[in-house]
């Protein structure tokens, strides 16, 4: 009796902040494609170090845009990932305990990096565009300052931060079957990409499962919602040995219903 109570409690509290969190992983999927596709002129951008300093300055507004957005969709991944890791230690993963505080510094590493990044570049095109008197070693030395290097390098910690989220939230949420196997598969591809995106630089795959994601929370799964989602309990997936099994005595069972 105290476990249906313990379900019910938890799925009655999921459902009260569940609208919220599904909106903020709405952002988190749409808010970094735009943010990218917003800085794509920067790929045109000439290899020549001193015409891309002086592409940068001429096109400063998408790359601070573009920031921005990207930035904050990035905070906006706090509320999904964390509401999969509490929902899937409600029913029982084993969740590490400084999984989500290492996700939430990742995230806001992550989003500082970008806007630092972004604005010391800017900052320094627009310094050589407008004073004459920078040589070119001066502008290589400027890019290469250590304020870039240590937003770099804190994006690069966050990113590896952020990447380890997704892949707990992924695995403990469909090992108590709150994500298929497919979705938990395809979080755990997206967490790999957020830290080598060697796909794509316009975060697809991290869109895509965010969306699903949403879809989850809102309980407008296509196939029906998972039973983990509605009495608060963890079901594990069958392997595909058990499915097979199953899916076999289910086709034996309706022969001899027929016979």
């Amino acid at each position: 009796m105290s476990e249906t109570t313990s379900g019910a409690q938890t799925v009655e509290a999921e459902r009260a902040v569940g609208p919220r969190v599904a909106l903020l992983a709405l952002l988190a999927a749409v808010l970094p494609v735009v943010g990218t596709i917003a800085q794509t002129p920067l790929s045109n951008a000439p290899h020549n170090l001193l015409a891309n300093l002086l592409y940068y300055d001429s096109h400063s507004s998408a790359v601070y845009f573009g920031a921005v957005i990207r930035a904050i969709g990035t905070v906006a991944l706090i509320a999904p990932l964390l509401f999969l890791m509490r929902s899937a230690t409600a029913r029982g993963a084993n969740v590490p305990r400084f999984a989500p505080g290492l996700t939430v510094v990742g995230v806001v590493l992550v989003a500082i990096s970008t806007l630092a990044v972004s604005i010391a570049s800017v900052g320094f095109s627009q310094r050589f565009a407008t004073d004459t008197a920078i040589t070119y070693i001066q502008a290589k030395n400027l890019l290469k300052g250590q304020a870039i290097l240590a937003a770099s390098a804190a994006g690069l910690i966050g990113s590896l931060s952020v990447g380890f989220g997704f892949v707990m939230a992924s695995l403990n949420a469909m090992r108590v079957g709150l994500l298929t196997r497919f979705m938990g598969y395809v979080g755990i591809l997206g967490g790999v990409l957020f830290v080598i995106p060697i796909l794509s630089p316009v975060p697809i795959v991290q869109a895509f499962w965010l969306i699903a994601v949403a879809a989850l929370i809102f309980g407008r799964w296509p196939s029906g919602m998972p039973p983990a989602w509605e009495d608060g309990e963890a079901h594990k997936w069958p392997s595909a040995a058990e499915a097979r099994e199953r899916a076999a005595a289910e086709r034996e069972a309706k022969s001899n219903g027929g016979a």
